[in-house]
């Protein structure tokens, strides 16, 4: 009877409690294989107390997030369990990009922090500024990168990390970039501080600043995050509840309000282009199946701020936040995550855009049966170019697409486990 009163007691703490310093949902060491997660959001123990600002994952085990004064954490097995990774920096890291099991980048302060070694050992890339911090950071491939900073600054690197140069067309406000996202290399957006909201379409080179229709909207308002699933169909989001949306490449954005004036929304991700996620201040995160149309709330089980969301697929996300908050979304009948995993991993398409001949890189940890089809902007199959059995390990496939017209198309990589989508454009 004592023993069922104390876990009642714990039970009581854990919902009631706004820092996570004793969230001891799950426990146990770095790749245990006997822990199973229920459907829907679980809050899980990080063992940090730092604010956690970004979280990213190569494949549905290996994921790191980046957080306040030098925080770093790295999982094997699904986020389910955590340990802590020494870094050589002093800085915040608002920004993370995992981009396989061994590789990863965080976003320091004037650096991007790269390991070719799971996080064993880091080498700095300086972006080429004195003194700006990189809020984003985005690999559309092995070796092309961008980092989003201070002073609406952006950096590139094309040779994976090594070096970084700064974008001609950046640094033409005062104000920040907290978020960018790049469809390809050269079309992307970028949000900030002030009202910033802006267009790139030649690699950084130049951007084209949203003037807020008319200055009709009210201004002055941060915009923290912004996702785009084609050149035409982008996201932002902002304080006060506000999301940002345009259906014509960035001409107009409409305006909705999905939360109360107090709830800050930080971040915003795409799994395709029905399936969104929205997190922000209070535990908030929101959904969409619908390409936007409609945002849905989903159970709050945290009231600490989250700043960051990622989903590898339909089936498992993350997200994170202040006092070390961790949040593992997972469904049901999933595979234990301290197995051997067959999982998709990440896809890039190389070189992107598509002029004549491109090809579609992946690796598989185990033999796998797999769909490899491209997709126009709303979802719909145009094309099945890979149907079959493929074994584990790199793999590089020809793209060869010469009745596609010029534009933006999803190539989308599915297994058994869920279905990756990475966009790129034709070009000829």
């Amino acid at each position: 009877m004592k023993k069922i009163s104390i876990l009642l007691m714990s039970l009581f703490l854990l919902m009631v409690l706004n820092r996570v310093t004793s969230q001891n949902i799950l426990n146990g060491n770095e790749g245990d294989t006997d822990q199973s997660a229920t459907e829907g959001w679980q809050l899980i123990s990080s063992g940090v107390e730092e604010n956690l600002l970004s979280v990213h994952f190569a494949n549905n085990t290996h994921g790191f997030p980046g957080g306040a004064l030098t925080r770093c954490l790295k999982s094997t097995n699904g986020g389910i369990n955590w340990s802590p990774v020494a870094m050589p920096s002093v800085a915040d890291f608002n920004s993370v990009w995992t981009a396989s099991a061994n590789q990863a980048f965080l976003g320091g302060w004037d650096s991007v922090y790269a390991t070719q070694n799971g996080g064993q050992a880091w080498i700095g890339g300086y972006t080429q500024t004195a003194n700006y911090a990189i809020y984003d950071l985005q690999f559309i491939s092995p070796d092309n990168g961008f980092a989003f900073m201070t002073w609406a600054q952006m950096a590139k690197t094309t040779d994976g990390g090594n070096t970084w140069s700064l974008a001609t067309g950046g640094g033409f406000t005062a104000w920040d970039f907290f978020g960018g996202f790049m469809l390809d290399q050269n079309t992307g957006y970028a949000v900030g501080d002030n009202q910033v909201m802006c267009k790139t379409t030649d690699g950084g080179e130049s951007f084209v600043v949203y003037e807020w229709n008319g200055y009709l909207d009210f201004t002055g308002i941060k915009l923290w995050g912004v996702h785009a699933t084609s050149d035409l169909n982008a996201w932002a989001v902002a304080d006060s509840g506000v999301v940002f949306r345009t259906t014509d490449g960035g001409n107009y954005w409409s305006r909705i309000t999905i939360a109360g004036p107090e709830d800050n929304l930080m971040d915003i991700h795409f799994i395709n282009a029905s399936i969104g996620y929205i997190a922000g201040y209070n535990g908030k995160i929101f959904k969409t199946t619908d390409g936007g149309e409609n945002w849905i709330q989903e159970p709050e089980i945290t009231d600490n701020q989250l700043n960051s969301v990622f989903f590898i697929s339909e089936n498992l996300g993350w997200a994170v936040g202040d006092f070390g908050t961790i949040l593992r979304y997972e469904k049901t009948n999933s595979v234990n995550l301290g197995s051997k995993q067959s999982f998709a991993p990440d896809v890039f398409i190389n070189p992107n855009p598509v002029t004549k001949e491109s090809s579609i890189c992946f690796s598989l940890p185990d033999k796998e049966d797999v769909k490899i089809d491209i997709r126009d902007g709303s979802g719909r199959i145009l094309d099945v170019l890979f149907e079959g059995p493929l074994s584990q390990g790199e793999h590089n496939l020809k793209l060869n697409l010469p009745e596609l017209s010029n534009g933006y198309y999803l190539c989308c990589l599915s297994t058994k486990r869920g279905c990756i989508c990475k966009p790129f454009v034709v070009a000829r």
